[in-house]
C-alpha cells in the first residue's frame, strides 16, 4: 500500500501501528444500507516468497497459524514483521468481502477535515497542471463519489488513453503531466494518475499492490 506521494510518485510508508496478529482484530463489520459483506476463509501456502509482509485480503476477521512476531496495521491493512520472514509459511485467515452500491457510495459522508486518514492521504505536491485538470473534472459534481467517478471516467480510450508496456517522453519536467498530455501507460501509472488527481480533489486515496496466482503464492478460498 503506497501512501507516500512526492514529485517522483508514490511510496510505501513503513508499517508502524500494527498489534500482533494472535490478538483480536479490529471489528471491520458495516451495518449500512446498500452494503453488502460475505465471510470467506483463505488458506495460504508460501513456497518462494522472501519478505516481511505477508498476502492477506482486505477486512480480515482472524489470522491464524502465524504467532507474535507478525503483525496487523488496520490503517494500512498490511500483516508484516520486523523479524520474521514470508518463506515457507502457512496459514489461514477469515475475512469480510465487501460490496458497496452506488447509492451507499453517493451517500456517504466525506471524513472531518482533522481526521488522520483525510490529512495523510490528501497530501500532493503542488502541481498546476493536474490541480486545473481535476477543477475541470469535477465541476459541478457535489459528492467524493461523484468526483471520484468522473476522474475514473476520464481514463478511458474515449478521451484517448491506451495501454502501453512503454511511456512516451515529454518535455514538461512532471512525469505525470507527461503521462496526462501524452495518455500511454501501464497499470501502474494509471493506478498512481489517478490517486494523484482523488487527492487533488481533497479525497483521501492510496495506491495498492496486489499479488498474482503466481506459483510463489497459492491461496485457496472457502465461503
Amino acid at each position: 500500500m503506497a501512501d507516500r506521494l512526492t514529485d517522483t510518485g508514490f511510496s510505501a510508508r513503513p508499517p508502524s501501528q500494527g498489534q500482533p496478529v494472535t490478538q483480536a482484530l479490529p471489528d471491520p463489520t458495516l451495518s449500512v444500507s446498500g452494503v453488502t459483506q460475505h465471510r470467506y476463509t483463505a488458506t495460504v501456502s508460501i513456497t518462494d516468497l522472501s519478505m516481511g509482509l505477508l498476502p492477506v485480503y482486505p477486512r480480515p476477521t482472524r489470522i491464524q497459524r502465524l504467532d507474535s512476531s507478525w503483525f496487523y496495521d488496520n490503517s494500512s491493512g498490511l500483516v508484516y514483521s520486523p523479524r520474521s520472514s514470508s518463506t515457507g509459511k502457512q496459514y489461514s485467515f477469515d475475512y469480510l468481502h465487501t460490496d458497496y452500491n452506488p447509492g451507499a457510495l453517493r451517500n456517504a459522508k466525506a471524513l472531518p477535515a482533522d481526521d488522520p486518514i483525510q490529512k495523510l492521504d490528501t497530501e500532493v505536491p503542488a502541481q498546476p497542471f493536474v490541480s486545473t485538470q481535476v477543477d475541470k473534472l469535477i465541476a459541478g459534481k457535489t459528492t467524493p463519489y461523484d468526483k471520484v467517478l468522473a476522474i475514473y471516467t476520464y481514463f478511458s480510450s474515449a478521451n484517448g488513453f491506451k495501454y502501453a508496456l512503454s511511456t512516451k517522453t515529454g518535455s514538461s519536467g512532471s512525469d505525470i503531466e507527461d503521462f496526462l498530455t501524452n495518455k500511454q501507460g501501464y497499470c501502474e501509472q494509471y493506478a498512481a494518475a489517478m490517486a494523484w488527481m482523488v487527492r487533488t480533489a481533497h479525497i483521501p486515496a492510496r495506491v495498492a499492490f496486489g499479488f498474482t496466482s503466481a506459483p510463489a503464492t497459492r491461496a485457496r478460498r472457502t465461503r
